[in-house]
């Protein structure tokens, strides 16, 4: 059955997507140790705009912009959770 070996494929992208969004998340910590360092505001609205319309802009599909858009909203939002509590 095909569904199957499709869902064995799902399993095993999305362990790979967790790995990324870790080393992701690792990568923020320190763009966190460095806004503490030079004392800049762990928002970066700008930042966060350009990443956000340069994925959209990159988007070929199936998944809509509005998804996009949300996924990574929630990863950009937990990102600088991690940065947040770093500065207390």
């Amino acid at each position: 059955m095909k569904i199957f070996d499709y869902r064995k494929q799902i399993d095993r992208i999305d362990k790979r997507i967790l790995i990324l969004l870790n080393q992701r998340a690792k990568l923020a910590l320190k763009i966190g140790d460095e806004k503490i360092k030079y004392n800049i505001a762990v928002e970066s609205k700008e930042r966060e705009e350009a990443v956000l319309l340069g994925l959209l802009d990159g988007n070929k599909g199936p998944l809509n912009d509005e998804d996009v858009f949300k996924i990574y909203q929630s990863i950009i939002y937990a990102c600088r959770n991690l940065q947040h509590v770093q500065q207390v």
